[in-house]
């Protein structure tokens, strides 16, 4: 039996302003033939299928006609769970339907755990058979009680206590309920780092803000599929536990990074192979910082070329101090070039990083709360790979994850 695991589609995003849905369509194009090639039997998408709560019809049609081409496969069927920028209501709203077409969707936690338990059996034949204990994003209503005058690091250390407990109890319901040996597989959009000796565990909890440890996560799952980080990796060097990672760069910070989806077989039982297979490159980001004349040495000498099928984004980041006019000079050196450029971001002597679109300075509506919150992070002149920068942007995005959850039950 072959599996597909990814996450974080993040449909409907923009950067910048500008609409990725090119990208998305290309994407899904690509995985509908890599499923179709490989003859993959079940795919996995371990939550963040949306944007935001609300997606444009625009995007539902991508999300459902990529769904109604892969129920016409026949073959595969899917299990899709939520994450924290996706409505559980809305991601749930078609599921009993969606379900006739073995497509599986589990937005929230339901009352009756074992009803997220989901065996697959592709065609006639039951030895290939696993079963997935399909859980998404868990938020605080689903795993804590509320204790009142509670102190943050006390609630915070409860959380983490109650998603491990409902790992440890899904994975006993799927022992329970399973008939014979099959292998069993997770899923979960979440934040979870390698165990680390007291020293490092001490710089972890600054850092990464709710993270769960992978010693204290059930060990006997045959395959864990994890969404959420953004980077493709193997979790603590174990091949069974893994983050998909976004498909392709959902920000320039990510621009350097090799996108990837999961291929796994099972077989007589258990896990016999992990395989990760590149996704194209479909639209380079580019990245510069300098100066004026430098950036001008770098036009001369040739942007890096690739032969994707989109124009390439330039997000541009000047040091100069004290030179008038400098988003207009770039846009007139750039102009000839094959290049869109997203953003220009100067450094005025005393008031700080200045960001510029296209058309003029831009509106903060434009940009993703992470790219605001490093552009911050500069103006305060902190360099953006020392590690205590890092850590301020893991804590960022943990508590922008906590207040994008909060309004999801607020609106529901």
């Amino acid at each position: 039996m072959k599996v597909i695991h990814t996450a974080d589609w993040h449909l409907g995003q923009r950067l910048a302003g500008y609409d990725r849905a090119e990208e998305h369509a290309l994407f899904l194009k690509w995985l509908l033939k890599t499923i179709r090639e490989e003859d993959v039997d079940l795919l996995i998408v371990a939550g963040d299928v949306f944007d935001s709560a609300h997606p444009s019809q625009a995007t539902m049609h991508l999300y459902y006609d990529f769904l109604r081409d892969l129920s016409a496969l026949e073959r595969c069927g899917a299990v899709i769970v939520g994450g924290n920028h996706d409505s559980p209501a809305h991601l749930n709203a078609p599921s009993g339907l969606l379900k006739r077409f073995q497509i599986h969707v589990v937005g929230c936690p339901s009352e009756e755990r074992e009803e997220d338990l989901i065996k697959i059996t592709p065609g006639l034949n039951l030895l290939d058979s696993v079963c997935v204990c399909a859980v998404p994003y868990l938020r605080d209503r689903d795993v804590l009680r509320v204790v009142a005058g509670e102190a943050t690091g006390q609630r915070e250390e409860r959380l983490r206590d109650g998603i491990y407990h409902y790992y440890h109890h899904m994975r006993e319901c799927a022992q329970s309920h399973r008939d014979r040996e099959v292998p069993i597989i997770a899923t979960g959009h979440l934040t979870m780092h390698a165990s680390r000796d007291r020293h490092e565990q001490s710089e972890l909890q600054i850092g990464t803000l709710g993270a769960l440890e992978e010693a204290r996560f059930p060990q006997d799952f045959d395959y864990v599929a994890l969404g959420h980080l953004h980077e493709p990796h193997a979790v603590g060097g174990r091949v069974w536990m893994r983050y998909a990672g976004s498909p392709f760069p959902m920000s320039f910070s990510e621009s350097t990074q090799e996108k990837s989806v999961v291929l796994l077989a099972f077989g007589e039982g258990q896990l016999q192979s992990v395989e990760t297979l590149p996704i194209p490159r479909f639209r380079r980001l580019h990245r510069f910082g300098g100066t004026l004349s430098d950036l001008q040495r770098w036009v001369r000498k040739g942007m890096p070329a690739g032969g994707e099928p989109l124009q390439p984004w330039l997000e541009v980041h000047l040091t100069d101090d004290g030179v008038s006019e400098l988003p207009e000079k770039v846009m007139d050196l750039l102009r000839d070039e094959p290049v869109e450029i997203l953003k220009i971001l100067t450094k005025p002597a005393e008031t700080g990083a200045k960001v510029w679109g296209t058309a003029g300075e831009a509106s903060l509506q434009e940009y993703r709360p992470a790219e605001v919150f490093l552009e911050r992070c500069k103006a305060a002149e902190m360099d953006p790979e020392d590690e205590m920068t890092s850590q301020c942007q893991e804590i960022f995005a943990e508590l922008l994850a906590l207040h994008e959850a909060r309004e999801l039950e607020l609106a529901e």
